[in-house]
């Protein structure tokens, strides 16, 4: 039988490489970035008037920042982690507020600032590769 090429598995399998090679600054960087993609691809979405993608992608970014806030460790984190937890509580209760009138942009638009503020200070961390695993 012959096996069919598949152009997207290359690439699948860079990505799981860089996911399985990265810190955890890294990761949260990644997944901050994957929310605020998921965000900006429900808005134009909405502009096409496409409401099943923008159902999907909220639903993805909703996802992401419920994992980012499971992964929160408040004894090591301290009142970082105290922030974050509040700042990912009111992410995911704007998320409900926009679910229920998907033509009020705002709750979106205000989510995306946050998420690159947070993501802003994500990136100013220095790498922990190599070091001791610590959780924030």
């Amino acid at each position: 039988m012959q096996q069919v090429y598949n152009p997207y598995a290359q690439y699948r399998n860079q990505r799981n490489h860089l996911i399985e090679s990265a810190d955890r600054v890294t990761l949260v960087s990644m997944l901050l970035e994957g929310a605020i993609n998921y965000n900006k691809k429900a808005l134009l979405a909405l502009e096409q008037d496409d409401r099943i993608t923008v159902l999907e992608s909220i639903n993805y970014a909703t996802k992401i920042v419920l994992h980012l806030y499971s992964c929160l460790n408040f004894e090591e984190g301290g009142e970082i982690a105290d922030r974050l937890a509040k700042l990912y509580h009111f992410i995911c209760e704007q998320y409900v507020v926009y679910q229920k009138n998907i033509k009020n942009t705002v709750p979106v638009i205000t989510i995306n600032r946050i998420l690159s503020s947070i993501h802003e200070g994500w990136k100013t961390l220095p790498n922990t590769a190599g070091r001791e695993e610590q959780q924030v």
